[in-house]
Parts: structure tokens; sequence; C-alpha cells
């Protein structure tokens, strides 16, 4: 996953963001031990939403079995995180955007993506992700829910 900086010189929201899209592009790929899915738990805040580019509402427990039954079905997927942004920050909850590549064999799409964090010292960047929405940017849309695949 490239992120046009190095970790250890990233602020935690940056270092959550990129990391938790390693997790995803080393799931859907099967490239991590099935046992590492704690990551993603511990790292969705109770009552998280989920916005896909379709316009489509998926609470949190949904999303998780969406991407716990996605394991390995993506191979060769390779999802990079740039752009980074804190656009508002109060009382321990950020506002954050960044821009989402992902690209493989079916082609490359992109999309930017706002996202809700909130501390916590449950989670390990010490953040926590309530809210996210992402929408499609330029040409090469696919009509899926940004997860699986399925036809909305």
């Amino acid at each position: 996953m490239q992120h046009g900086k190095d970790a250890r010189l990233v602020q935690p929201f940056e270092r959550e963001i990129v990391e938790l899209h390693q997790f995803f592009e080393d799931w859907f790929n099967g490239r991590c031990d099935e046992a590492g899915f704690g990551r993603l738990e511990r790292a969705l805040a109770p009552g998280m939403t989920f916005i896909t580019t379709a316009g489509k509402l998926i609470p949190r427990n949904d999303l998780l079995d969406a991407v716990r039954d996605s394991y390995g079905k993506r191979p060769g997927l390779t999802i990079i995180t740039r752009g980074h942004v804190l656009r508002f920050r109060t009382g321990g909850i950020l506002l954050a955007t960044y821009r989402e590549v992902q690209e493989e064999a079916g082609g490359t799409t992109e999309r930017l993506t706002s996202v809700i964090l909130r501390e916590t010292e449950e989670s390990g960047n010490g953040l926590e992700w309530v809210h996210v929405h992402e929408t499609w940017i330029g040409q090469g849309r696919k009509e899926y829910d940004g997860i699986t695949k399925k036809k909305q």
C-alpha cells in the first residue's frame, strides 16, 4: 500500500487510515491470518455506519459480516490511500478526508472518503471509526456495494 509518507512521520489519524486499508488489502487477498479479523472489529465503533458509493447505508454488524465473508475473494487487489486531510477536530472527535484508489484485474476505481473518528484507548492507534462515506471520483465507476461486488 502506498501512502506517500513514512508511517513514522504521519499523524495518528493518517496512520489509522493507512493501516486499516492495509488490513483490507491483505484480507481481500487472503494474505493475513483469519484471526487478524479482530483488528477490524476493534477499529469499528459500536453503532458505526458506512455509506457506500452507491448510497447504501450499512450498519457495523452487516459491514463486519460482508468483509468476513470476502476473505481471499479479491486476489490481486491493491488499495492506495493518499491526500489524508484532517478537516475538523473537537472533543476527541475528528473529521478527515482521503482519496482511495483500488486496482485489480477489472480495472481501477477511485473514491473520495469522509470519515468520522473518535479517540479511544481501546483501538490500535487510539481511534475508532464512527462513520464512513465514500463517493466515486472520475471514470470507471462500478455498480457494486464497495465490498463484495454485488450489484445494488
